[in-house]
């Protein structure tokens, strides 16, 4: 075998294991790309308006501060944010799951996993179980406060 023809199989063969060994290696990677939580931004105006932060499924209460604020939410949920303050209008806002984008990365990878090792599988599970899959939006909110017009009194006749 010639010198050259030695070259082209080491090259074909070093990049046949270069993608299956970032196959394995990025197995479970939306949980280490991204995380199992967001931060997620909240500035209203006029600021110090009381925020309250709830679980949308169970209403469970995960935060009250006021506003601005920062605050890390598990990115398997999705969530209400109740905005008050003395003289305006409540508001709530809407946090939602959506697919994390790495996924579609994942799926093309899943022909580049070993055969038979279920790798590809214990990846998908642990990212799913982890909530890595999701991603919350939107993650920079910004609420402007209505007033509330006073009521006006109408004279008596």
């Amino acid at each position: 075998m010639s010198l050259l023809m030695e070259r082209i199989i080491m090259q074909r063969a070093f990049s046949v294991l270069f993608v299956v060994t970032m196959a394995v290696l990025l197995a479970g990677c939306m949980t280490i790309y991204d995380g199992k939580r967001q931060t997620i931004k909240i500035k209203t105006e006029p600021s110090e308006a009381m925020i309250i932060v709830e679980e949308a499924k169970t209403k469970a209460i995960i935060a009250t501060d006021s506003s601005p604020m920062e605050i890390d939410l598990e990115r398997k949920h999705s969530y209400h944010i109740k905005i008050s303050k003395e003289g305006y209008q409540p508001t709530i806002v809407g946090i939602w799951r959506q697919t994390n984008n790495v996924v579609w990365i994942n799926l093309g990878l899943l022909p580049f996993h070993p055969p038979g090792t279920g790798l590809a599988l214990v990846s998908a599970l642990f990212d799913h179980m982890s909530g890595a899959i999701w991603d919350l939006a939107p993650d920079d909110i910004n609420v402007k406060l209505e007033a509330i017009e006073p009521k006006k009194e109408t004279p008596k006749p």
